[in-house]
C-alpha cells in the first residue's frame, strides 16, 4: 500500500484503477479507506464519487467507534465542503445514541473542528459537561487546553471555572494560558488573578511571562 502511495501520483489513469481494485480488498478496513479515496482523487472528477462512497461507506462499517471517526475525518478531508458538512452532521447525530460514558467525549474532540454553527455550540457544550465529570485532572486540563479556540462566548465562563478547580498549579497555568489566547479582553482580568493566586512561584512567574503579552493595555 505504501509503495501504491508513493507511485500513485505518477501512475496513469487504468493503473490507478487497477491499483483499486487491489486495495479494495485490503483486511484493514481503516487502511482501505484511506488507500481507496487517496487513489480515487487522483482520477477523472467524474469518476471519484463512486470510489468516495465506497471509501466512506468502508470507514462506517470500522467497529471501533474511535478508529471509524477518525478514519471518516481522513476520508471527508477529500469531499466538498459541502457534502463534508452533511457527512459531519450525520456523524454528530449518531454521536447522540451513543451509551458508553466515555467515548461520546473522545469522539466529539475529533468531531467538532468540523462542526458549524448550533451543532458545533452543541458540541463544545456536551464536551463542557462531560470534561466536569473526568476523574483525571491531567485529562481535564488537556480537554480545556484543546477546547480553549472552539469555545464560545457564553461557555468561556464554565471553562474557566473547570480550570479553576484543577489543583494541580502547572496543570490549571497550561489551561489558563490556552484561555488567555483566545478569551475577549474583558475576561483577561479574572485570568491574571487567578494566575497571581498560583502558590508555586516558579509557575506563577513562568505563567505571568506567559500572559503578559495578552494583558490589554490601559
Amino acid at each position: 500500500v505504501v509503495v501504491v502511495f508513493k507511485l500513485a501520483p505518477y501512475l496513469p489513469n487504468e493503473a490507478i484503477r487497477e491499483s483499486l481494485m487491489k486495495v479494495s480488498v485490503i483486511p484493514d478496513l481503516a487502511m482501505r479507506a484511506r488507500a481507496i479515496v487517496e487513489l480515487a482523487h487522483r482520477l477523472p472528477e467524474e469518476e471519484q464519487e463512486e470510489w468516495f462512497r465506497v471509501a466512506l461507506s468502508t470507514a462506517r462499517s470500522i467497529e471501533n467507534l474511535h478508529e471509524r471517526i477518525r478514519t471518516v475525518v481522513d476520508v471527508v478531508s477529500h469531499f466538498s465542503p459541502e457534502r463534508q458538512k452533511s457527512i459531519y452532521t450525520e456523524e454528530f447525530l449518531a454521536t447522540q445514541t451513543i451509551r458508553n460514558e466515555t467515548q461520546p467525549g473522545v469522539i466529539l474532540e475529533m468531531l467538532v473542528p468540523h462542526l458549524l454553527g448550533h451543532q458545533k455550540q452543541l458540541a463544545v457544550e456536551g464536551l463542557i459537561n462531560h470534561t466536569r465529570l473526568i476523574s483525571s485532572e491531567t485529562e481535564r486540563a488537556r480537554r480545556l487546553i484543546l477546547l480553549a479556540p472552539q469555545l464560545p462566548v457564553e461557555l468561556q465562563t464554565e471553562a474557566f471555572a473547570i480550570a479553576r478547580s484543577l489543583r494541580n498549579e502547572v496543570q490549571r497555568a497550561e489551561a489558563l494560558i490556552a484561555f488567555a489566547r483566545t478569551f475577549p479582553a474583558e475576561l483577561i482580568p479574572d485570568i491574571l488573578a487567578e494566575a497571581q493566586g498560583i502558590l508555586d512561584e516558579r509557575v506563577r512567574t513562568n505563567l505571568l511571562s506567559s500572559l503578559a503579552p495578552h494583558i490589554p493595555v490601559s
